[in-house]
């Protein structure tokens, strides 16, 4: 019998225990031990990108791209909470008012900027995910 695992499981190290029966005539039961399965989950590690472009009138569309681990390298991040924060007097504060999440692969919002602005995307590590933090960009 094989038992998918759906990849929400909180980290840590599991093991599965099974018993049973089976039956070579009927009313006829001989148990059954497996042996034990022990495996260890982690979090799925990230890789994030920051991209702007100018939209004209002091705004911009930042689009953060983020790609997690898969079993052939890395795969858009379908759902992964992205967070931008912005550099004020040397100091990581995030840009209030957004609550993004990608979609296949993909965060996208739009800010008015001023040039010079540093500005990164972070992807907190939660849950199944582990965090990444992009490279900065200037507006």
């Amino acid at each position: 019998m094989t038992y998918q695992f759906c990849g929400s499981e909180k980290a840590g190290t599991w093991t599965v225990r099974a018993t049973g029966f089976y039956e070579t005539l009927p009313l006829v039961q001989l148990p059954l031990d497996l042996p034990d399965t022990t495996f260890t989950v982690r979090p799925t590690e990230t890789r994030t990108t920051l991209a702007r472009r100018p939209l004209g009138h002091g705004r911009y569309r930042l689009t953060a791209l983020v790609r997690q681990e898969a079993e052939q390298g890395y795969a858009r991040a379908d759902g992964a909470p992205v967070r931008l924060e912005r550099l004020v007097h040397g100091t990581w504060h995030k840009v209030r008012g957004l609550t993004l999440t990608t979609v296949q692969g993909r965060a996208v919002a739009r800010i008015a900027g001023h040039p010079g602005q540093r500005l990164r995307a972070v992807v907190p590590d939660r849950n199944s995910l582990g965090g990444s933090t992009s490279k900065v960009v200037t507006l």
